[in-house]
């Protein structure tokens, strides 16, 4: 087996709730450097970045369940789907604000699933994995 095989199934191992973290730390990280080359002039490594952020997005708004979510699925729905057209602004205008407003939303999704993540760990049966970092 490969050490990929082992990467993926340490990933589909563990909870839902700890994946969403690192989708949205992941967002997270790859606009702000976006959003600060893209100021610098640097906009092919800073389209490289809002593709990654992108594709991250669009995983996150297939996996869905807009039948079983109800109301905050949807919500996310919304959101996920606002956040990718504001992206494709930022491209087409070269507007690193707007790449800015998008991470502020990410940044606040993330907090809110690291308070999740927490509680889902307080629960006496699940043990956070060593390298996450729910606060």
């Amino acid at each position: 087996m490969s050490l990929r095989v082992y990467e993926e199934v340490g990933t589909t191992t563990e909870p839902k709730v700890t994946l969403v973290v690192k989708a949205y730390d992941s967002i997270v990280s790859s606009l702000k450097k976006a959003s600060g080359l893209m100021a610098e002039g640097n906009l092919q490594r800073s389209l490289e970045l809002t593709s990654k952020a992108t594709q991250i997005i669009f995983e996150l708004l297939f996996a869905l369940d807009l039948e079983e979510g109800g109301e905050i699925a949807a919500r996310l729905n919304s959101l996920y789907t606002f956040a990718l057209g504001k992206i494709a602004d930022a491209e087409k205008e070269k507007n690193h604000h707007l790449l800015s407003e998008i991470t502020d939303i990410f940044e606040t999704l993330k907090k809110g699933w690291e308070g999740v993540a927490k509680k889902v760990y307080e629960s006496p049966h699940i043990e956070p994995p060593a390298e996450a970092n729910i606060g």
